[in-house]
């Protein structure tokens, strides 16, 4: 391979690190089993991030999600936790929200392009570390 790609068990325990629930959804869905059959099966580094991406696609995101907000955090209005999201990053929307109504769409698109800013602000190399 042409770079050193993490063991399982060094994922689970970057992922503990990060949240018990996340490395409780990991074990759930046996992820050390399926991480040792990708790297066993592949001979690059770009095929392991391929298949990275293929086993943690959009539909197990969005189980994730669900797990995370069913056993580790509690449901809430999203705009508002986006909200704390930009001020925890010092990002000012300036917009005024009534939490009991969603914001105009024009708002949400300027939401959606501040959370694209935010994304692709992450440097790579983090990015490619997990």
């Amino acid at each position: 391979m042409d770079e050193k790609i993490g063991s399982a068990n060094e994922y689970l325990e970057e992922a503990k690190k990060i949240s018990e629930g996340l490395y409780e959804f990991l074990e759930h869905n046996k992820f050390e089993n399926s991480w040792n059959k990708i790297t066993a099966n592949t001979q690059s580094s770009k095929q392991v991030q391929n298949q990275k991406k293929l086993w943690f696609d959009g539909f197990r995101t969005l189980k994730l999600i669900h797990y995370l907000r069913d056993n580790n955090f509690p449901n809430e209005p999203m705009f508002s936790v986006l909200d704390e999201l930009f001020l925890n990053f010092n990002i000012e929307l300036n917009i005024k929200n009534d939490i009991n109504k969603l914001p105009s769409p024009n708002n949400q698109k300027k939401y959606l392009d501040q959370l694209r800013d935010l994304i692709y602000s992450i440097p790579v190399s983090l990015c490619l570390s997990f």
